[in-house]
């Protein structure tokens, strides 16, 4: 049996119903959600000869502590279902910023299997935060990157990225999603095309989460248009060859249940670092 990570509580899942939205025409970002929506994701590339190229010898080690255990399996799924939903709200996420307007979807989850999925999750009332508005988001990772760079040698502050904790609130955008994402202030070498993101690396980059690439590559996040849905991840070689990817399996829908999206991203690296940062300080 795979051991799955001691870490595996932190990563971050995201759902959104598919409801009709009706935006005025001076356009608000808005966010719609349902409960008992169930959704899952499924790995469709596992190139390994690719992966070993780009993250050495451990690639499947670091597939896991990206996505979770049993990410680096072709046909492994993920599923993840919406159980409560709180719009309207304003957080206050520390940083004397103030309080933004957001949304809070709390979800279970369960990770990624070839097989059957067991009854209780891996990951039970996980809190997803959105963001309703990207000035906030914006404002926040500028923020918070500032103050960690104080506690760590050679880091500096960054704008919004999918390597840095700005990703805790990119899973599920608000929509219109193509605004939100045009909207970001984005680190230089992130590239926004309509509801993509993607960022190209040369061999020896290292995001903060501590993950090496040991060779040029390109990574690349799509999101869906109507809904602001996170709905595939596709990691490709310098000739462009796709050598790890995730998407919605849409084949799993399950009768009954409207359309939901979900999507997980490891968290552990953020807290870790905010953590040690704490701790010094």
């Amino acid at each position: 049996m795979r051991k799955k990570p001691i870490l595996f509580g932190l990563l971050v899942f995201s759902l959104i119903l598919m409801s009709p939205l009706t935006l005025a025409q001076d356009t608000e970002y808005s966010c719609a959600a349902s409960e008992g929506g169930t959704k899952y994701l499924k790995v469709d590339t596992v190139d390994e000869t690719g992966l070993e190229e780009m993250f050495g010898s451990n690639w499947a080690t670091v597939l896991e502590n990206s996505f979770g255990s049993g990410a680096d399996e072709v046909g492994a799924r993920q599923k993840s279902t919406v159980t409560d939903v709180k719009s309207d709200i304003e957080v206050d996420l520390g940083l004397g910023l103030g309080k933004f307007p957001a949304c809070n979807i709390t979800t279970d989850a369960w990770n990624w299997e070839t097989g059957e999925f067991s009854e209780e999750p891996d990951l039970k009332d996980f809190v997803v935060t959105v963001l309703l508005d990207p000035d906030d988001l914006t404002e926040y990772t500028q923020t918070l990157t500032a103050i960690l760079a104080l506690g760590i040698p050679g880091y500096s502050a960054q704008n919004v990225s999918m390597h840095n904790p700005a990703v805790q609130f990119l899973g599920q955008l608000p929509v219109p999603a193509d605004e939100y994402l045009a909207a970001l202030v984005w680190e230089e070498g992130w590239n926004v095309d309509g509801l993509k993101v993607s960022h190209e690396h040369e061999a020896g980059y290292t995001s903060l989460f501590g993950t090496t690439y040991q060779a040029d590559g390109k990574e690349t996040w799509e999101f869906d248009g109507q809904f602001g849905a996170f709905i595939g991840y596709t990691l490709e070689d310098a000739d462009g060859n796709v050598i790890y990817a995730y998407s919605l399996d849409v084949s799993a829908l399950i009768p009954g249940y409207e359309l939901t999206f979900v999507m997980g991203s490891m968290m552990a690296g953020i807290l870790g670092v905010i953590y040690v940062f704490k701790r010094r300080h």
